[in-house]
């Protein structure tokens, strides 16, 4: 006994089921008349920013405004090394060490790469048996592949190793006879932090943040002299993987009425809620031709508010097409309008077939 409610802007009609799209001022609104679709708002909480319904009285729901049509980017703040890092690899045995990429996002949704390698530390091979290396921080350059001037403002938060460079480097220990990662930045042999951080000067870099980087999936093992060791931004979750801006691709209603805008850049966002409204006495309601109905004294009155369906165990389905959206007079003549079409089409086959066969027997 639900009905969505629709408005034409003075007056409310009720309707149990029919086709929507988006109007010109980014409404919702009936396919058949235009009215708007009601339902409630999204409010953010001003402190934590998390987005919830208010359901207070009915309004139209404007889904494609300005704000809704992108998704604003983030800046990335965590990153995760993981993989195997070979004594027996060249590439870490090299001056150039072995390259590591981390590809990363400003405030404004600019992505950047840091260029890390992972050297043998300086004791040679002393120092890999015991299981220890180092990484530096190379450079930073920008997605046009140009260098980013550090400007003094760039490092990684460890102490700098002996015999490296760039812009920071840090000690990398692995348990000995283990092959566990034991601590970044730290002595060998003693537990310690599992992560640097990647720092920027807020003041020559205000569209940075600061990147916390995770080694603790890392280990020192036997690959046949290929290390898999690489980073990717984000924790295992997916937090402070940070994105570029997100244009909306595409708008889905769940079965309560959440509405939920999709955009290219992995997010979502809820834009509204499509309420209904109950009667007393639906059968009271007043036809008003194009499947809406309007209150009356018999009916009952609509309270403005309007309910969540699913609080009487109902549910809304998208996609499917009801007997009452159908004109059956106007799908009979299209089916009669189809068939003659294929008739036609059968008759033009038939003649071609003929002329061809008699072509045939002139040349006999």
């Amino acid at each position: 006994d639900a009905f969505f409610v629709v408005s034409n802007g003075s007056d409310n009609f009720f309707t149990r089921d029919g086709s929507f799209y988006v109007d010109g001022k980014g409404n919702l609104a009936m396919t058949s008349t235009g009215y708007n679709v009601m339902g409630w708002q999204v409010v953010k909480d001003p402190a934590t920013g998390a987005e919830t319904i208010k359901r207070d009285t009915v309004s139209p729901l404007r889904i494609m405004t300005p704000e809704n049509m992108t998704y604003p980017p983030e800046a990335t703040t965590k990153a995760t090394i993981s993989g195997i890092v070979d004594k027996n690899d060249t590439d870490v045995n090299s001056s150039s060490g072995r390259v590591m990429n981390l590809e990363f996002y400003d405030s404004q949704g600019y992505k950047y790469t840091a260029k890390f390698s992972i050297h043998e530390n300086a004791n040679g091979t002393a120092s890999k048996d015991n299981g220890n290396f180092y990484v530096q921080l190379d450079a930073i350059v920008d997605a046009n592949g140009n260098t980013v001037p550090d400007n003094g403002g760039i490092k990684l938060s460890s102490t700098a190793v002996t015999g490296a460079g760039g812009l920071g480097s840090a000690t990398l220990n692995y348990v000995k006879g283990m092959g566990t990662f034991e601590n970044v930045g730290g002595t060998a042999g003693t537990a310690g932090n599992k992560s640097i951080t990647l720092e920027f000067d807020a003041t020559k870099f205000p569209n940075f943040k600061n990147i916390e980087i995770d080694f603790s999936a890392t280990f020192n093992y036997n690959v046949n002299g290929t290390s898999t060791i690489g980073a990717v931004a984000g924790t295992s979750t997916g937090d402070g993987s940070g994105r570029k801006i997100g244009e909306m691709s595409g708008v889905t209603i769940q079965k309560d009425g959440m509405i939920y805008a999709s955009y290219d850049n992995g997010q979502s966002r809820l834009l509204g809620q499509i309420s209904t409204a109950t009667f007393a006495n639906p059968s009271g309601l007043a036809k008003e031709g194009d499947n809406l109905y309007s209150a009356t004294m018999n009916s009952g009155d609509f309270d403005g508010i309007g309910e969540d369906i699913t609080v009487g165990g109902g549910r809304m389905d998208s996609g499917v097409l009801e007997m009452s959206n159908v004109d059956l007079s106007a799908e009979f003549t299209e089916m009669i309008t189809t068939q003659r079409g294929f008739q036609a089409n059968s008759r033009i086959i038939t003649v071609s077939d003929t002329l061809l066969e008699e072509l045939t027997n002139l040349k006999r």
